[in-house]
């Protein structure tokens, strides 16, 4: 369905097999849940994507992903009015994806971005350095 355009109709497929997986398999419901979120924010409806963000970490605290994603939701804002809160709030879910990946490279270089919005710009400088760091050390 996403690959033919028919984005709601993949956003309330996804959403449906997620509910019904929650509770039987909460990392899988999880995965599902995220999607949902992701495809959300891909079509600039950040705001709502928060909430599926915020289940999928519910349901699986240790996916790192979802916390990369809820950070990089919170600077999808940014196109809608973002606040420095926002910023903030984007930076705790580099944070966290960081400590439960400490390699996410991803993570660094998004960390950085919002660091330097909210004029940090020597903590913005080496998170850079550690993401260039980390993806220097992988196969290409």
């Amino acid at each position: 369905m996403q690959m033919e355009g028919k984005i709601a109709d993949a956003i309330e497929k996804w959403r449906a097999v997620a509910n019904i997986a929650e509770e039987i398999d909460n990392a899988f419901a999880a995965r599902l849940f995220l999607s949902v979120g992701y495809l959300l924010r891909e079509n600039n409806k950040a705001d709502r994507a928060l909430k599926f963000c915020d289940k999928a970490i519910r349901l699986n605290p240790n996916y790192p992903l979802a916390c990369y994603h809820r950070g990089r939701t919170k600077d999808a804002l940014d196109q809608q009015g973002a606040t420095v809160s926002d910023y903030e709030v984007a930076i705790v879910g580099y944070d966290e994806a960081n400590s439960l990946k400490p390699d996410f490279a991803e993570a660094y270089s998004n960390r950085g971005e919002a660091r330097k919005v909210l004029g940090q710009s020597g903590d913005a400088e080496v998170d850079f350095d550690k993401a260039k760091e980390l993806d220097s050390g992988k196969d290409h």
